[in-house]
């Protein structure tokens, strides 16, 4: 084993999606760069590490985040190239209501959380009482 196929083999490895045998994504990977896979397999598993750290601050952010393409397609679509947006980690969660701070029982995108209270319902929906 080559050292360029040893650094690419460390990349397959760590990689968590779908993914074949060294021998065959090795091979599609040296058709498809062959002059620059030299200069590619470093950056690959920088890449994969970044983009795990990733997945794992959307699942912290309860965000969605796609699944992860089969290893020969992220070769294929030179994925070590993506870059990742930030997240927002800031966010303030309200739970409580905002009418009376007892606990929060629904929670509302936009205008905050309200308890079930008739009169923080009614408030909610603009019926003064």
């Amino acid at each position: 084993m080559t050292g360029l196929e040893a650094d690419f083999d460390k990349a397959r490895k760590l990689y968590p999606g779908t993914k074949r045998g060294l021998v065959p994504e090795f091979e599609n990977f040296r058709r498809k760069y062959r002059m620059k896979g030299a200069q590619f397999v470093p950056l690959m598993v920088p890449a994969i590490e970044s983009q795990i750290a990733y997945r794992q601050a959307c699942d912290r952010a309860s965000m969605w985040c796609p699944e992860w393409p089969h290893f020969q397609t992220w070769i294929n679509n030179q994925r070590w190239t993506d870059e990742m947006p930030k997240i927002k980690t800031n966010a303030k969660r309200i739970d409580k209501c905002q009418y009376c701070d007892a606990p929060a029982t629904i929670r509302l995108d936009i205008k905050g959380a309200r308890c079930s209270k008739p009169d923080c319902v009614n408030k909610f929906n603009g019926i003064e009482g």
